[in-house]
């Protein structure tokens, strides 16, 4: 997963250009690519929301929710805290990206709270309407009645 880290120093951290290079690899890299990118996102800009949002929205729109999944899972990981990760998911644009943002926060959650299902659907919760079911699939809850 260090790709999108050589690309980002080769093209002088311009993800415009730097998912265009991703776009060239083969589907599979090209996912890790955009993972890559979204974790160098978050590292570079020192997890600066509006800034990780907008370098992660460059590139293949079918291959973007990997950015965002590379950026989240850094926020957490860096804090340990998975409202940073919830907050960070509550404001990417509604569709495709903030779906995957919310499920990759709960499979953060799975790691946190290995062995306490209850830990992890208090912090789904807090995802809200538009990102508790997606947090609940990523952190293998059942869907809630």
């Amino acid at each position: 997963q260090l790709q999108g880290g050589v690309i980002l120093t080769r093209v002088h951290s311009d993800f415009a250009k730097a998912t265009t290079e991703c776009d060239k690899a083969p589907p599979l890299g090209r996912s890790q690519c955009y993972l890559s990118l979204g974790t160098n996102a978050s590292g570079m800009t020192v997890q600066n929301t509006p800034k990780v949002i907008a370098d992660c929205r460059h590139g293949d729109p079918g291959y973007q929710p990997f950015c965002f999944v590379g950026a989240v899972k850094n926020y957490v990981d860096v804090t340990a805290k998975p409202d940073d990760g919830i907050a960070f998911c509550q404001a990417v644009p509604a569709g495709a990206n903030r779906m995957q943002c919310f499920g990759a926060v709960g499979e953060e959650l799975s790691v946190l709270y290995s062995t306490d299902l209850a830990a992890r659907a208090r912090a789904c919760a807090k995802a809200g309407p538009d990102g508790e079911t997606d947090c609940r699939r990523g952190a293998e809850l059942p869907w809630r009645q």
